[in-house]
């Protein structure tokens, strides 16, 4: 089916009715393709999925996040939240308010109860999404105890993810929202970068080089060094 959104003015003043197709049939099958086993199937799904959105995103993006809020199946909620990531990272300059939103959809579904693997990927989701971040309230902290927290975990599935969202929070909103909190975790990421694990370190390291550059551009305001700087101590040299 097909709905009618307008009318498109031609030259002579006449009018055309230009209709939009209905996009909920299509991604519903896109929903449930994206629990399927082959990997072709369910990638080419979440990319529909992001295509879709294009069309009405004001409109598809809110149903995409209602159905990673409520979706039971781990392999399709997890796939939910890359077709997210992937429809977020077309909205151009509009991308850090849907950024926002989801931000805090993936800290939630990072903290609670569910699968490890489920955990895992909405850090992982996190991660993509910080960079894109102007306005962190409500979320903000949430992200930088996970990623604190999982840093000082046991298993290195779980660190390694840790320092990756890690390494996305020490740039964009989150050090000036709460820089105190983003000075500990630096500081945090500093010790990994001797890390035994190989990947957590490389984060780490990772991190600390957008940190030098961070710094770097700070000690060039009048006023000398920024309160981040101040309280990380010169971590980054």
């Amino acid at each position: 089916g097909s709905k009618r959104v307008g009318r498109k003015r031609l030259g002579g003043g006449v009018e055309e009715e230009r209709e939009v197709l209905d996009w909920r049939p299509l991604a519903r099958v896109c929903v449930k393709a994206l629990g399927d086993d082959e990997s072709y199937v369910f990638l080419a799904a979440a990319h529909a999925l992001s295509a879709i959105a294009d069309a009405a995103p004001g409109e598809v993006m809110p149903y995409l996040l209602e159905q990673f809020e409520t979706e039971k199946r781990e392999n399709t909620r997890r796939r939910l939240g890359e077709a997210l990531v992937l429809s977020v990272r077309r909205r151009g300059e509009a991308a850090p308010a849907y950024a926002q939103k989801l931000g805090r959809a993936f800290a939630a579904g990072a903290s609670n109860d569910r699968a490890e693997r489920d955990r895992l990927a909405c850090l992982s989701c996190l991660s993509e999404l910080a960079p894109l971040c102007r306005d962190v309230g409500g979320w903000g902290l949430d992200a930088l105890d996970l990623a604190m927290a999982g840093l000082d975990g046991r298993d290195d599935v779980t660190r390694r993810g840790a320092a990756f969202l890690g390494a996305a929070l020490v740039s964009g909103a989150f050090r000036d929202a709460y820089p105190k909190e983003t000075a500990k975790l630096c500081k945090r990421l500093k010790a990994g970068v001797s890390d035994k694990d190989e990947v957590v370190a490389g984060h780490c390291v990772r991190a600390m080089e957008a940190l030098d550059v961070l710094l770097g551009e700070r000690l060039t305001l009048p006023e000398g060094k920024s309160d981040l700087h101040r309280i990380i101590g010169g971590i980054g040299k």
